[in-house]
């Protein structure tokens, strides 16, 4: 029998202007297996035309001197309302990216179970 660590940290947005992205969250990507659960909630401005996407990169988010390049994950990419989804895939960091619309709320949730 396996065990596996479980690590959770909620991201939080409020009043986030367009094209507004949260801090990169760190990933373990020597977790083995690599599993990460994503479920992000908004919880105010439900009537303000926000839209959410989720976002992960390859690159070293401790590095500074490197800008890391963002991709969108494929099913979290214009999110209006409550939404989940995961990475089975190393990935080093993972943000909230709010690209349209006024003010509003929200968080993801990032759950990483591994070896």
């Amino acid at each position: 029998m396996s065990i596996y660590s479980v690590k959770s940290i909620t991201v939080a947005t409020t009043a986030l202007g367009t094209n507004t992205a949260t801090s990169w969250c760190p990933m373990n990507i020597e977790a083995n297996p690599f599993c990460v659960s994503l479920g992000f909630k908004l919880t105010s401005g439900l009537d303000t035309g926000a839209v959410f996407r989720v976002q992960h990169t390859f690159d070293d988010v401790f590095d500074s001197n490197v800008t890391p390049v963002a991709f969108t994950h494929v099913d979290m990419s214009a999110m209006t309302a409550n939404m989940d989804g995961n990475y089975a895939f190393p990935v080093r960091g993972i943000r909230l990216l709010m690209t349209s619309g006024g003010s509003a709320s929200s968080s993801l949730t990032i759950t990483q179970t591994g070896l």
